[in-house]
């Protein structure tokens, strides 16, 4: 109730004042401001690094590809065409680990050395050499594979020339120039030394 006489006080309505709105405004720019140089610094950042990561990321991947063949290598018969053979500049042999074909059964494939004297590249190829994949590739020439027998020495191709060694050597090693020192690229067959011996082998003892 009101007095007699007086008139009732109109409510007022509580609202921002123009100093508040002017201090919110300045906060929110000031925040923007702060946001978008932090999102600049990160699209500087990705677009800097981000192919690099990708390429390593890839180069990582492709070499464990690399190395899943060769994990994979087994030993073919006496009288087989796929028995492993290795030079400085590829190596061929049966795999249960095929790039191009389903795992677990024995499939014949290959891994050599490329250089493309127009590029100034090396290429890692899986397959021949005019119809081959070109899994890794980096630049400089003098890349090679080395085979490494049960003894710890290394060889340029394989079979050595001397000695009865295993169908398979103990480690393939892909050594490629880097600036100042050898990179290098192990690999490890797992597989049998010797195929399953099969009936006819029997019969003929």
């Amino acid at each position: 109730m009101t007095a007699p006489g007086l008139l009732p006080r109109p409510k007022r309505s509580r609202g921002f004042t123009l100093l508040e709105m002017l201090v919110v405004m300045a906060l929110t720019a000031l925040i923007t401001t702060l946001l978008m140089g932090g999102l600049g610094m990160v699209y500087r950042l990705q677009g800097r690094f981000g192919p690099e990561l990708f390429n390593s990321q890839h180069g990582a991947m492709y070499a464990d590809w690399f190395r899943l063949t060769v994990n994979g290598l087994m030993p073919d018969y006496p009288d087989g065409a796929h028995r492993f053979k290795g030079e400085r500049d590829r190596f061929s042999g049966l795999t249960l680990s095929p790039l191009d074909q389903p795992p677990g059964a024995p499939a014949p494939f290959a891994w050599l050395l490329h250089f493309d004297p127009v590029a100034g590249e090396t290429q890692l190829r899986y397959g021949d050499a005019g119809v081959g994949a070109t899994i890794l590739r980096w630049p400089g020439s003098g890349a090679r594979f080395s085979y490494l027998d049960a003894k710890g020495e290394k060889h340029d191709s394989w079979p050595p020339p001397f000695g009865a060694p295993a169908q398979l050597p103990v480690a393939i090693w892909l050594e490629t120039p880097g600036e100042g020192a050898q990179r290098l690229l192990v690999a490890v067959p797992l597989g049998p030394p010797a195929p399953d011996v099969r009936l006819r082998d029997l019969l003929t003892l």
